[in-house]
């Protein structure tokens, strides 16, 4: 049987959170600078960047993603 394309992604989407986290500090935003700009409610941008928040949806992930200046192929 072939490998869950789940399981063949599961590397990138570890990488995924570090990136995201070191950016938004190398920049100094916080999650309501996120939250504001995005639109994504600033209760799941905290559970995002608390890593409470283990799969977060496609859209809140891209926004979150545009707003710091990454690609989701950065990951």
């Amino acid at each position: 049987m072939q490998e869950p394309i789940i399981a063949k992604i599961a590397k990138e989407c570890a990488d995924f959170m570090p990136l995201v986290k070191n950016v938004k500090k190398a920049k100094g935003i916080t999650n309501q600078d996120i939250a504001d700009a995005t639109g994504v409610p600033l209760s799941n941008v905290s559970k995002f960047f608390s890593g409470n928040l283990s799969n977060p949806s496609i859209y809140n992930a891209v926004a979150v993603c545009m707003y710091l200046g990454i690609s989701l192929d950065d990951a």
